[in-house]
């Protein structure tokens, strides 16, 4: 994939969101594989494993269809970002290509601090916005101190080279499962 993207075109911020299964690391080993369609698609996720229950459970879960956000503004808490270099730990964990961020890094929202964990990449994006996906997102993981979650998707269109974008690619191992750390 190259490393040509613009971004962040624009910011989703699902708190207490249920998104697409977390595989175990034991996924790679012959647990079910889920995916965007069919018989392990989204509408089957939450009877995959026991672990991805939660997913049968939502409502507004991903990937999700965001319409007509213009016509209707929301009065939504701004979203403080803190976040500093760090090595990071990178793999391709079969479904996506996920970096993991040491600990410092994190957003506050309406005062309530949540620490970032990874992010990770879908191609093309999971979210659309009136019925157009983009071509890739990437999913920023934070997690507060209660263990709930709040996700952060950057939507990218295709563009000129993105320098951070780059650096993740020539980061990732050849080898699917293995992790490999790069210089923050």
């Amino acid at each position: 994939m190259a490393a040509r993207f613009v971004g962040p075109i624009l910011l989703v911020v699902a708190a207490l969101f249920t998104y697409a299964p977390v595989l175990p690391a034991h996924a790679a080993e012959g647990a079910h594989h889920w995916s965007y369609e069919g018989e392990a698609g989204p509408d089957h996720w939450g009877a995959l494993e026991s672990e991805f229950g939660t997913c049968g459970l939502g409502h507004t879960q991903s990937p999700i269809d965001i319409r007509d956000a213009e016509a209707k503004p929301s009065d939504l808490p701004p979203i403080e970002f803190h976040y500093q270099p760090t090595p990071l730990t990178v793999i391709d964990n079969g479904h996506t290509i996920q970096a993991t961020y040491a600990p410092g890094s994190y957003i506050t929202v309406a005062g309530k601090r949540y620490d970032l964990l990874q992010f990770h990449c879908h191609k093309p994006s999971e979210e659309a916005v009136n019925g157009k996906r983009f071509a890739m997102v990437a999913h920023l993981v934070h997690k507060d101190a209660d263990g709930k979650l709040a996700v952060v998707g950057v939507l990218l269109a295709e563009g000129k080279d993105n320098p951070v974008i780059e650096s993740v690619w020539k980061a990732v191992p050849h080898e699917q499962g293995k992790a490999v750390t790069s210089e923050g």
